[in-house]
Formats: structure tokens, C-alpha cells, sequence
């Protein structure tokens, strides 16, 4: 495969307005394209809003946190069931979807944009249950053809790909033996997807989104779609893409499952401004042996509404001296090599674009002195057995 350029977009959601930060999405999508990169990176919760320093007051239940959550949930994306691997434009259900406000537009948008832009993208958004008002924090990986990339894979336990299970062995929750995932026994097959569900939200996240499964399953009653792997790795242009999403990053069982698939291009959006990001990434692409893609939001207090009780109680309290310009995240976006050296950025205190060239390639030779994945070079599945429970 020829190196080719990737990205990581540092740029803010126009939180809480969704037709607002699609502009961005666009406007961005278009500049990445021009700068010749076949892979850009948008940041956690991109579309259309990472809630920062919104309490939603666990327990209070207030009218004013109410109102906040249905904007939240209003301004949410949808992603139709059975949507993985094929070429969604080209239904009937894409073919109804004409106006702002339908169901699925944010996600033909960014199908779309992929397919206009000759792109691959990885794009954080807050995913909506297809009923009721459940909210996910989710990664999409979408194909520079506008597919929603998914792939077939086996999945029975009885598969000649997988071992048996030796006795009395440690079986680790979130671990994969091969890049086949194990599932749920009624499905003997499931679709690896380019839609990743965070496992487990962080902190005061879990008061809004939901946590996920190893699968997705499809949402519609008695839907002839099997459920989705939520830990893919899916083939495309520029290599082998997969990734978690932020505070994800420091489960190494999670992490293994994704170098046991074989990961060569690994994608990071997080809404994490720390100095202490960018370590965590060239750990992960040298232990990984792969390249690390991570987007983060540069992000003030302008990017919020008005409204928004926290700008309202910095105002309040005479704080927030910078008003609009106040910074509530530096950003920190920056790609990393399987050596875990840092080949551009970490991005800080503005929006951009970091672009470095890659070539999958030389991963083969980066394993010379350690393949953390290998089942026999340096990982010692002969001691150790991992799998995913089912």
C-alpha cells in the first residue's frame, strides 16, 4: 500500500446545534480533502455536542436540566438499523431523507461528505436509540465511497479460527482470541461495523449516555439484521482502522481485543485536554505497533449557548474573566507512529488540522523487536488465553 496522509480535525462542535456543527463538518471535511488526506479524524461527540461541565444535577431533577436534556436528545443522530456494509445512499429509506429534521439527515450527510470528498472518516457523534431517548456515545468509521464500512465475520465458537478453550483457563471479559468476536449463541454470524458504542461512559457521563455490549444489536423488533461487533476493525484505503473512544484508552484488556484484530491504523477521539493525552497515545501505538490518529475539541465558552447554566454561573460568580473566549479545552490533537514518535502535533489553543503521512506498510518491520499481538512471537498465548465473554 502507497503512504498516504491522515488527519486529525481539532475543531468545536457548535454545541447544542446540530445544523451548526454539520456546517463545520463540512467546511472541514472539505479542507482535509484539500490538504490531501485520504483519512480525517473529528473529535468525541463532534455532532453535536461533548456536554462539558453540564451537571444535569444527578437526582434533582429539575425543570431546567429537563430542558437541557431534550435539546440534548433532539439534537442527537440516528443510525438506521442494517445500515453496516451497504451502500445506505442508494436505498429507499436514504432516498426519504430530504430535509433537516428527518430521521436520518446527519447520517447521510456524513455519508455524504465521505463519498464527495474521496474521504475516509472517523467521526465522534451522540447517537439516539431509533425509539425512546437513549443516547450513546459513538464512533463511526466510514469508507471514502459513503459506506458505513462493515464485513461478515464467523463467529461460532465451534470455528476452526478459534482454539478450544483449554480447562480452568483465565478468561478475561473483554479480550478476543482472533479477530473473530464471539457473540451471542443465536447469531452464528454477526457484521464487524464501523460503528463503535463507548463500553463503559466515564464519570458523570453515565448520568446520559448508556453504556453498551460487546454487540450491537439491532433495534427494531424481529429485524432480520444481525447484531454488529462493537469492537471492529474494518479494511479500508489507507489500512486496517479501529479505536475506543477517550478514557476507553486505559482498559488495556480493550486495547488488546482491538491488536488481536490486527489494528494498523488506530483512531482516538477524545474530549481529554490534558498534558497527560499525548503520552497515552504514543504508549498505545508502541505497544500496539500501529499509528494513532487523535482528535480533540478546541473549545470556549462561545461555543456553548449563551444559556448554558455553566456560562450562566460563571457570569454569575464573576468569573470567566475571558467571557466568550474563556478556553474549556486546549485540544491536544496529534498522530503518532508504531516507535511511538509523535509525527504531528499535539494541536494546542486553536481549531486546525494535523496531517502527517503514513505507510502501513512498515508496520511489518516495526514488529521486528515486539508484536504485543503475536500469538507466539511475544504475547505468549501459549500461557495466557483471552476471550471475549458471551
Amino acid at each position: 500500500m502507497a503512504p498516504v496522509k491522515v488527519a486529525a480535525v481539532q475543531v468545536a462542535s457548535a454545541a447544542f446545534d446540530l445544523a451548526g456543527s454539520l456546517s463545520k463538518f463540512i467546511d472541514y471535511c472539505r479542507e482535509a480533502a484539500e490538504e490531501g488526506a485520504r483519512l480525517a479524524v473529528f473529535p468525541e461527540a463532534f455532532l453535536s455536542a461533548y456536554p462539558r461541565h453540564l451537571e444535569f444535577k444527578v437526582g434533582a431533577r429539575t425543570d431546567e436540566n429537563r430542558t437541557w436534556y431534550r435539546k440534548y436528545v433532539e439534537l442527537s443522530v440516528r443510525v438506521p438499523d442494517g445500515s453496516e456494509g451497504v451502500d445506505w445512499l442508494q436505498t429507499d429509506e436514504a432516498e426519504a431523507v430530504t430535509r433537516e429534521g428527518d430521521d436520518f439527515y446527519a447520517f447521510k450527510l456524513i455519508l455524504g461528505n465521505a463519498q464527495i470528498n474521496n474521504l475516509n472518516l472517523s467521526v465522534g457523534i451522540i447517537e439516539r436509540s431509533l425509539t425512546g431517548a437513549t443516547l450513546w456515545c459513538t464512533n463511526l468509521i466510514v469508507s471514502d465511497k459513503g459506506i458505513l464500512l462493515g464485513l461478515s465475520a464467523f463467529l461460532s465458537p465451534s470455528s476452526p479460527f478459534l482454539p478450544p478453550l483449554p480447562p480452568r483457563c483465565l478468561l478475561f471479559p473483554l479480550l478476543s482470541l482472533h479477530p473473530a468476536v464471539r457473540t451471542q449463541d443465536s447469531h452464528p454470524r454477526a457484521r464487524a461495523a464501523g460503528r463503535h458504542r463507548k463500553l463503559i461512559p466515564t464519570a458523570a457521563e453515565r448520568v446520559v449516555w448508556a453504556s453498551s455490549s460487546l454487540t450491537n444489536p439491532p433495534q427494531a423488533i424481529d429485524s432480520p439484521h444481525p447484531p454488529t461487533d462493537n469492537l471492529p476493525v474494518v479494511p479500508t484505503s489507507v489500512g486496517r482502522v479501529g479505536g475506543v473512544i477517550c478514557w476507553e484508552h486505559f482498559n488495556a484488556l480493550t486495547r488488546y481485543a482491538l491488536y488481536r484484530k490486527d489494528v494498523q491504523v488506530w483512531v482516538a477521539p477524545t474530549a481529554d485536554a490534558r498534558p497527560t493525552w499525548a503520552p497515552s497515545m504514543q504508549f498505545i501505538a508502541q505497544e500496539g505497533r500501529c499509528f494513532v490518529v487523535s482528535a480533540n475539541q478546541f473549545q470556549r465558552a462561545a461555543d456553548f449557548p449563551e444559556d448554558y447554566p455553566y456560562r450562566v454561573a460563571r457570569a454569575a460568580a464573576g468569573e470567566g474573566g475571558d467571557g466568550p473566549d474563556e478556553v474549556w479545552s486546549r485540544g491536544g490533537s496529534c498522530i503518532v507512529n508504531p516507535l511511538g514518535e509523535i509525527l504531528a502535533g499535539p494541536l494546542w489553543d486553536r481549531e486546525g488540522i494535523v496531517c502527517a503521512e503514513i505507510d502501513v506498510d512498515d508496520i511489518l518491520g516495526y514488529k521486528l523487536d515486539m508484536d504485543g499481538a503475536g500469538s507466539a512471537h511475544y504475547a505468549r498465548e501459549d500461557l495466557f488465553h483471552f476471550a471475549l465473554r458471551t
